[in-house]
């Protein structure tokens, strides 16, 4: 029985979390258990080690997580939906190490820089052994249900583009212009092996083709493709 996409997400935020908490509570407990307290600067500390935590979990979430994920949504056992992502999820490298080389870029300028300042700024010269246990476990969670949604909408993006019913290439991408006094623009996919029904059918009226190539990503052009290409998987 497939899994519906938005309880994916949630069980796989909150599983990853709890598992990552308490892997994370394990580490930082083992690595510094001979000591009282832990400096936030200085020489070995564990305001370092708290900041980059973001970048770990981008990481290892990207590069261990989005096979599995993309397979899961093509075989059918998670419903992708078709509905448009931000354009920013379908411009992600498509190539596993770049795509975490990006994501590992991403979650140190915009989480483990701020958050290593927030440290700093604090005024606060160490933590007790418990204290960062905590500090370690609440940034893992924070983080995880922030980044692991992100790398599974990004994996939805991935197929979309694979199966056809949304392309934001030129190569996949046609603009068809109809024949109508209103002259509205409707944009399509050429078929492919999971939505087989032509632009023409898809538009459900006389086309005429034209050569410019747009983005597909108004809701009104993504219910004609989600319709067409729903039809074209009940008939195959």
């Amino acid at each position: 029985m497939a899994t519906s996409f938005k309880r994916f997400v949630i069980t796989q935020a909150v599983v990853i979390a709890a598992f990552n908490a308490g892997m994370n509570a394990f580490y930082t407990w083992w690595l510094w258990s001979s000591r009282e307290e832990l400096p936030l600067r200085g020489a070995d500390n564990i305001g370092v080690d708290l900041a980059m935590t973001p970048v770990f979990i981008a990481v290892l979430s990207t590069l261990l997580g989005t096979m599995a994920i993309r397979q899961k949504l093509r075989d059918g056992r998670v419903v992708a939906p078709a509905r448009a992502l931000p354009a920013a999820l379908y411009a992600a490298p498509q190539g596993l190490l770049q795509r975490t080389t990006v994501f590992g870029i991403t979650a140190t300028a915009m989480l483990s820089i701020p958050l290593w300042m927030m440290l700093r700024a604090s005024g606060i010269e160490a933590l007790p052994l418990s204290d960062a246990i905590l500090s370690k476990v609440a940034i893992t969670v924070a983080m995880s249900l922030l980044i692991v949604p992100l790398v599974i909408l990004t994996a939805l993006a991935d197929v979309q583009l694979g199966n056809g019913c949304i392309s934001t290439a030129p190569s996949t991408a046609l603009a068809i212009r109809s024949n109508s006094s209103s002259a509205k623009t409707v944009i399509c996919c050429r078929p492919n092996a999971s939505c087989r029904r032509p632009c023409s059918a898809m538009a459900g009226r006389n086309v005429s083709s034209s050569t410019a190539a747009r983005p597909i990503t108004r809701p009104s052009d993504l219910a004609i493709l989600k319709t067409a290409c729903e039809i074209d998987r009940d008939e195959h």
